[in-house]
């Protein structure tokens, strides 16, 4: 297998950071500017970044503890890529990295080869430009984090990362993505804050908030069935007319298609596989405003205002106005935990 150029290096390492010991953490940060345009380092290079006070002995075992690192931790967490050495001890012995990202050969190119290396626009290579971005999930309460925790975790605590002052829960690699996890306030501005921070500090492929909502209808509904959003309907906005009476004037923005789409495929699959284990998943307009809905009433005058709503929570409005502004694909899932009475 041929080396990863340093481009594609260094997105797999920083998949694989977040889960090292502070030594190789900081030798890999080291590495990757040693690396030619080839991909390829010579070892004397890397002793004298990496390990400039060691003799060649002690250099030797301490880049031989590296390649040992990263072939534990990359098997671990299901993350493809390998550090090699060449095995001969005499003449230039090399490093280099492996995996299944490799950059494309060097086009013939003569109208681009004479722009001015200064006005080149680097990295911009023809590749997926999610890979590596992660998935964050969003929780609200200490019951929705202690669900995704046992969900991903098995109940145990996962490992943290700390991005701009806010703490990240590292729930691993899954489908190929890698998966995070931070915990928001409740409430709409909470959630666009959270999710602010999110996309300022990681730039994730998508959002998603989960957890809770309230059910409409519980002759038709049940416990523990999970609500997907189409779209969120923001029902606080409204008109106070002349005569006493309100007019909504909140706006249904919709949820990412992409999402969407993905989600409805599962939906399908475990349907056609006739899983006996997978719970009624409703797709549609989930209501989404500040208030905390536990009254019987009101729920009834929001069901008549808007008929073809699946339910309601309180975070999706604000989720929407960040990844908005950033267009990050975002959804709202969550489960009925009560009837919003």
């Amino acid at each position: 297998m041929p080396a990863l150029k340093p481009y594609f290096v260094q997105l797999a390492v920083e998949r694989l950071l977040p889960f090292l010991n502070a030594a190789p953490r900081e030798a890999l940060e080291k590495l990757i500017p040693v690396l030619q345009p080839d991909g390829v380092a010579r070892v004397s290079d890397v002793h004298k970044a990496l390990f400039p006070l060691n003799d060649l002995g002690a250099a030797n075992k301490a880049l031989s503890r590296l390649i040992d690192a990263v072939k534990q931790t990359a098997t671990m967490h299901g993350i493809p890529i390998k550090l090699e050495i060449t095995a001969a001890k005499k003449g230039a012995r090399l490093v280099w990295f492996e995996g299944p990202l490799t950059g494309p050969t060097d086009p013939h190119t003569p109208d681009l080869n004479s722009v001015p290396s200064a006005q080149l626009m680097r990295q911009q290579l023809g590749f997926d430009p999610d890979i590596g971005k992660p998935v964050v999930l969003i929780t609200f309460n200490e019951y929705e984090t202690a669900g995704v925790f046992k969900h991903f975790c098995a109940g145990t605590a996962p490992r943290t990362l700390e991005r701009n002052g806010t703490v990240y829960n590292d729930l691993g690699m899954h489908g190929g993505v890698r998966v995070l996890h931070v915990v928001s306030e409740p409430g709409p501005h909470n959630a666009q804050q959270s999710a602010n921070a999110a996309i300022a500090a990681l730039a994730p492929r998508a959002i998603i908030a989960v957890g809770i909502a309230f059910g409409l209808d519980n002759r038709k509904q049940h416990i523990g069935d999970v609500l997907v959003s189409k779209s969120v309907q923001d029902y606080d906005p409204e008109r106070v007319n002349d005569d006493g009476t309100t007019t909504q004037r909140g706006t249904a923005p919709l949820a990412s298609k992409y999402l969407v789409d993905r989600v409805n495929a599962l939906i399908h699959r475990h349907r056609a596989g006739q899983t006996t284990d997978w719970p009624l998943v409703t797709i549609g307009c989930i209501l989404s405003g500040a208030k905390l809905v536990d009254n019987f009433d009101y729920r009834e005058s929001l069901k008549k205002q808007y008929p073809a709503a699946i339910g309601g929570e309180m975070e999706g409005t604000g989720l929407h106005a960040a990844c908005e502004a950033s267009k990050t694909d975002w959804i709202v899932i969550k489960a009925i935990s009560d009837w919003g009475d």
